[in-house]
């Protein structure tokens, strides 16, 4: 059964759902910090620590990739989530990224290589900009 909503609606629910994220200060540091399990705090403590060096790094031009979800549509058994990582992506939800097609994860690190002025930390925006979709590249 689909369910429809109106434009209005969908304005009303989003709004009322990002002022409760604001007035609870929800960010990735505070998911982080506090709700994430012992073994991931360590590896996050760890991989922010070695990302803060390359970062630092006055010989390097550290180009740090952090994709959310990495799919394919080969791959029907992660359909369910990664349309979970999508619909609260839209939702706003502010600790969950949109997912990145293996594709365009890969042209944007080949691109990111060749061009001089990328660095730094690139999240799904970035990864999309520089490896744009499939659906949308034309052949030279």
């Amino acid at each position: 059964m689909a369910i429809h909503f109106e434009k209005g609606l969908w304005k009303f629910f989003f709004k009322k759902f990002n002022s409760f994220i604001d007035k609870c200060s929800i960010n990735s540091e505070f998911v982080e910090q506090n709700l994430a399990p012992d073994f991931l705090k360590r590896y996050l403590v760890a991989k922010r620590a070695v990302e803060t060096k390359l970062m630092n790094a006055a010989s390097l031009r550290p180009v740090i990739v952090r994709p959310s979800l990495i799919y394919s549509m080969d791959r029907p058994a992660s359909y369910v989530p990664v349309g979970a990582f999508f619909v609260g992506n839209l939702m706003g939800l502010p600790f969950v990224d949109k997912p990145v097609r293996v594709d365009t994860l890969a042209a944007a690190i080949v691109n990111a290589i060749g061009q001089e002025d990328v660095q730094g930390i690139l999240r799904y925006q970035q990864i999309e900009e520089l490896g744009g979709t499939p659906a949308t590249k034309t052949s030279s």
